[in-house]
Formats: structure tokens, C-alpha cells, sequence
């Protein structure tokens, strides 16, 4: 035993005194994490029960609101469909009376109309959709013409029509042989469908232009665009267009950015050589927004007003580079804004319908439009395309190298809460028959014909 202490060498008192101040520290250490602790503890406490009781009250009503959605009474999506032509037909017979009296008032007030003529369209079989039997007549100082065979000759009791074919030359041929005008006879043109590739594209025209609002000035946008009449409607004059097209864009106080889109889309789709016309659709008042709800109602009010066969939905920020993504009617919903510069023009995830999405008629009816149940931005869009795919449509795109977007800077909207937007969406194949164009509320506040575009104001009610 004494030959270990000997072998031990003596502890040191600095030694001593290093270990106590090791011990010390240690101990300080531990009391500020406590307080910490403490501290961070009550902050915990006080906040997240208010984070987490406001998404579980969120969650909570929008269950009770699924719920009654699958409990109330809406027609199917085959009867709506039916309920909405009927009323789209009535509506349209309205107006189309209202057209007739006005041109027929316009032409028992006048004596002399040297530029009245007698339009024949070309009977082209390749298209089922594009066949057209009826003739229009044109009158001057007339803002809209009627699609409907002879309005006016209807007010004329000495009419009689006879329709021939020309199975040669492959052309519809129609006479009206009612009075003539100052003993003379009308004139007779002979249009032609305009071409399946239209000549006056000029491809990416917008690569190396910088977006800004300040060089956009209204009248001289007014100015380049002259041909397009009240209420933003356009079609070539020289044959007729293969494809009549609604461009719906929902808007909220974003007038700079609209001009912008204006200048650009306007010559585009004339260029296309598109019988269009432009919807502006806006919510009335401040509250939360429903991109869905407004956009179902755009549709509908947009059928009573215009006989299109598609229909593309137009973020109002979003300019295309590109004339040659062509704003036509699609065999399948089509993705039109592939590549955004804002995304390094790229397409984010394969789910991707946002921006600009064309559809036909049918197919929009056939998903049943959009979910009304999204309050706020974000995931109506992926909504959509849920809805495409299960009811066995397809999303097609167009190139990449054609279907590109320029984005206009601005203050982008915070988005739902995930919570709530992953709800819907795990629901949207269940919700989609009883939550769309069948359900949608709205009132029409006001409905005023622009220059350049038709603006719809609906009231489509508040999140509760």
C-alpha cells in the first residue's frame, strides 16, 4: 500500500481549482438552458394551442361543408347539361329577337344600303364541328352580326329561300330572292374557311421584350386593334374561322396587368385567325376570392352570350411568347402554359393545368367546371386536373419550345393553409358530381361591354 501512494504523483491546487471552474460553468450552463426551457416552454404554450385550435376549426367546417355537399339535391351532371341548354337557348333567343328588332328598325329607317351583301360560307367536310349552313347578312353601322340565317329577311313577309349544293367545287351555295334594293340586286361573296395553318404567324415574338406597365398606353392599344368590336369580339374578314373560341380571364384589381395582356393576346388570336371573343370575369367586392366559383360562372354566362365550341381560361399576368401555341379547340383538355419564365421554363409536376387551359365544351361539362369549394389561391387548378384524368380525358401540351409565358412581376397572395387545401384534394374524385357547374351560386351584379372585352361581375358569396 505504501509503495501505490508513493507511485501517485501529488494533486496540484491548480489543478483543483481548473476542475472547480469546469464544475462551475457547467452549472451556469445548465441553469440558462433551464431558464430557456422555461421561457420558450410558456411562448410554446400560448402560441401553438392557437395555430393548431384555428386549423382544427378550419378542418372541422370544411367537413361540415363536404358533408352537406354530398347531402344536398343537385342534378347530375347529364341533367344539368340538358337544364343548361335549355336555358342557354332561351337566353339566346331573347337577345336574338332583340338583335332582329333593332336591325330591322335600322333598316326600315334607312333607304339606302349600298354595302349590304350576302355572305356564302364553303362547305368543308374534313370537320364535322365546322360545317355551317346558315348566312348572315351584314348591315353597316352594326356592332354584332347574327349567326342566325337571315334575321332580317324574317321581317319581310315577300322571302323565299332555296339551298343548293355544289358537289363540284364542294361549296354551299344559298339565295335569297326577296325585293331588291333601289332595283338593284345584292351582291353575292363566296367565303372560304380560312386555312388550317394561318399564314401571318411570326413565331416567338416576345423573347427579348422586357414587361413593364409603363409603356402600355390604352389608346394605342385601342388604335392597333380597331376591327374588334364592342365587348372584345373579332373575326377575319376575308374567310371564315375554323374555330370560335371564349378566352375567360378572372380578374381582381389588376387593371395594369390586364391592359398589358390585352396588347399582346388581341393580335395574337387575330393572327390565328380565331372568331373570339374576350370575357373578363371579376368577383364583386373584397372578401376572400373563389377562383372556381367565378370561373364556372364566366361559363355559363359566356354560353348565353356567345355560341363558342371551346373555351381557354387566361391567368391575367400571363403573356405568351409564342403565336404559334394556337388558341384553337383541342381534341383533349389542353395545357397551354407549359413553360413560364418565372419557372425557368419548365413544367414543375405532371399535374400542372394552372395559367392557361383550353377546353371544348363537352369536356368542361364533363368534369362538371371547377370545384366551388376552394376559398383563397392555390390547388383549384390541381382540382382540375384530378377531375380530367378520372373521367378518362387526357392533359396534353404543346411543345416546349413554343408554349412559353412571360410572367408579370407582382406581389404574389399567400396561399391556404396545406391543411386545407390536402383535404380537398384527397376529396375532389368523391366531390367532383355533386361540387361544380351543377352547384355553383351566383349573382349576376353587372355585365358592361368594353371596348376591347366583355367585363362580368358576379357575386359569388363569402367563405363562412
Amino acid at each position: 500500500m505504501n509503495k501505490r501512494h508513493k507511485n501517485n504523483p501529488p494533486v496540484s491546487g491548480e489543478v483543483v481549482i481548473l476542475a472547480l471552474c469546469v464544475i462551475l460553468v457547467m452549472i451556469t450552463l445548465s441553469q440558462i438552458l433551464v431558464v430557456h426551457h422555461k421561457f420558450n416552454g410558456r411562448f410554446q404554450r400560448a402560441a401553438r394551442p392557437r395555430h393548431n385550435n384555428r386549423n382544427r376549426q378550419d378542418l372541422r367546417q370544411l367537413e361540415k361543408s363536404i358533408a352537406a355537399l354530398m347531402r344536398q339535391n343537385v342534378p347530375s351532371i347529364e341533367r344539368h347539361d340538358e337544364l343548361l341548354r335549355g336555358e342557354v337557348f332561351a337566353s339566346r333567343t331573347v337577345n336574338m329577337i332583340l338583335r332582329a328588332t333593332n336591325e330591322a328598325m335600322e333598316f326600315s329607317s334607312s333607304k339606302n344600303h349600298p354595302n349590304r351583301e350576302l355572305e356564302l360560307y364553303e362547305y368543308d367536310n374534313s370537320d364535322e364541328n365546322q360545317r355551317r349552313t346558315s348566312v348572315s347578312n351584314s348591315l353597316p353601322n352594326t356592332h354584332i352580326r347574327s349567326n342566325i340565317s337571315l334575321i332580317n329577311s324574317r321581317n319581310n313577309n315577300n322571302v323565299n329561300h332555296n339551298t343548293n349544293v355544289n358537289n363540284n367545287n364542294n361549296v354551299l351555295l344559298t339565295w335569297n330572292q326577296s325585293k331588291f334594293v333601289n332595283n338593284k340586286r345584292r351582291r353575292v361573296k363566296i367565303k372560304k374557311f380560312c386555312a388550317l395553318e394561318p399564314p401571318n404567324l411570326q413565331g416567338n415574338f416576345l423573347a427579348k421584350m422586357n414587361l413593364t406597365e409603363e409603356y402600355v398606353d390604352l389608346d394605342e392599344i385601342l388604335k392597333n386593334n380597331s376591327e374588334v368590336l364592342p365587348g372584345g369580339v373579332w373575326r377575319p374578314k376575308n374567310c371564315v374561322a375554323r374555330y370560335r373560341v371564349a378566352i375567360i380571364i378572372p380578374y381582381r384589381d389588376r387593371l395594369a396587368h390586364l391592359t398589358v395582356l390585352l396588347s399582346h393576346l388581341l393580335p395574337v388570336l387575330q393572327r390565328q385567325e380565331l372568331d373570339f371573343r374576350i370575357f373578363v370575369v371579376e368577383q364583386h367586392g373584397n372578401r376572400t376570392f373563389n377562383k372556381g366559383r367565378i370561373m364556372n360562372a364566366a361559363f355559363k354566362e359566356a354560353l348565353k352570350q356567345y355560341d363558342f365550341q371551346c373555351v381557354v381560361f387566361h391567368d391575367v399576368d400571363l403573356i405568351p411568347e409564342d403565336d404559334r401555341n394556337l388558341y384553337t379547340c383541342p381534341s383533349q383538355p389542353r395545357h397551354m402554359s407549359v413553360a413560364i419564365d418565372e419557372m425557368d421554363y419548365k413544367l414543375k409536376y405532371d399535374l400542372l393545368v394552372g395559367g392557361v387551359l383550353s377546353m371544348r365544351i363537352e369536356h368542361y361539362t364533363q368534369v362538371n367546371g371547377y370545384s366551388n369549394m376552394y376559398w383563397g389561391w392555390g390547388a383549384e387548378d390541381d382540382d382540375m386536373a384530378y377531375r380530367i384524368l378520372h373521367t378518362g380525358l387526357k392533359i396534353t401540351r404543346p411543345p416546349t419550345n413554343i408554349a412559353r409565358y412571360k410572367m408579370i412581376k407582382h406581389t404574389k397572395r399567400k396561399p391556404t393553409a396545406w391543411v386545407t387545401r390536402s383535404k380537398l384534394l384527397n376529396t375532389a374524385v368523391k366531390r367532383f358530381k355533386m361540387d361544380g357547374l351543377n352547384s355553383v351560386k351566383y349573382n349576376v351584379v353587372c355585365i358592361h361591354y368594353k371596348p376591347l372585352y366583355t367585363h362580368i361581375v358576379v357575386d359569388v358569396g363569402h367563405l363562412m
